[in-house]
């Protein structure tokens, strides 16, 4: 967690991950427009929410699956951005015989081809790698049974703990 001026801010999961930079309608990365927020704005509300959570683990469940349903707007981000990773990907190999013939017709010096050559395929093996990601997040969807059942046997083991690891959050939140 960043602190400016000694105040402690949550930021975005994105920002400063170029593996998990958001891509524009065009298919380009695009900066996170997600703001900072100060810890003490928004963790009683994380608190409470995990509270919650660990006190209902039905609540928790159901929100997983209405999460990974069919319909859900999650899978419809996840499908869009892998929609967006796979044009791109597919439009590289265009960009980089686009390089190769200016080269050949002397439209650039040898360094800049090479540098816009090795430019192309750092995106792209970002871009594989974003879409293996996706593509596993999106077949990795359901929750088993067994993996209910797990969720619940947490759930009581940690509900019983409550109260101290409420006070040890509040503790290690001050260091």
């Amino acid at each position: 967690m960043p602190a400016v001026s000694g105040i402690p801010y949550y930021h975005c999961y994105r920002k400063g991950n170029p593996d998990r930079v958001p891509f524009g309608p065009d298919g380009s990365p695009q900066p996170c427009s997600c703001p900072e927020i100060k810890s003490e704005a928004i963790e009683a509300e994380v608190w409470n929410t995990i509270c919650q959570l660990i006190k209902d683990p039905d609540f928790l469940i159901q929100e997983l699956r209405r999460r990974n349903a069919d319909n859900s707007q999650t899978k419809e981000i996840l499908e869009r951005e892998l929609q967006l990773c796979q044009a791109r990907l597919k439009a590289i190999p265009d960009e980089q015989r686009r390089l190769v013939e200016g080269y050949r017709k002397g439209l650039y010096a040898d360094f800049m081809m090479r540098e816009d050559m090795e430019l192309i395929q750092k995106e792209q093996g970002e871009l594989e790698k974003r879409k293996v990601e996706l593509e596993r997040q999106l077949t990795q969807r359901f929750l088993t049974q067994k993996q209910e059942a797990h969720i619940k046997s947490l759930a009581k083991k940690i509900n019983i703990e409550l109260p101290f690891t409420q006070s040890w959050f509040v503790a290690l939140k001050g260091i």
